[in-house]
């Protein structure tokens, strides 16, 4: 099943809090949580490994990328969610 509008924003707001922490700090920030974002913690957590994996071999294809559907989604859906709120 597809996230919401909603999700995708809570989602692109979580990458945003945590894509420069360190991997450490990061499994913290998943394992806090709460029961609303809890949905999100898959989809964020693969979106956090790819991250880590591009920046530590620049030019390197993330293969997550490509198996998650969700991400090819999310600067369409994020440029929507930006119109509505004007």
């Amino acid at each position: 099943m597809s996230p919401t509008l909603p999700e995708l924003a809570r989602l692109s707001r979580l990458l945003d809090a945590s894509l420069d922490l360190a991997p450490a700090e990061q499994e913290r920030f998943l394992a806090e949580l709460g029961p609303d974002d809890q949905p999100l913690r898959e989809t964020l957590q693969r979106m956090l490994a790819e991250a880590r994996a591009e920046s530590a071999e620049p030019g390197a294809a993330a293969p997550v990328a490509a198996q998650d559907p969700i991400l090819d989604l999310l600067p369409s859906l994020a440029a929507e969610a930006a119109q509505s709120r004007l």
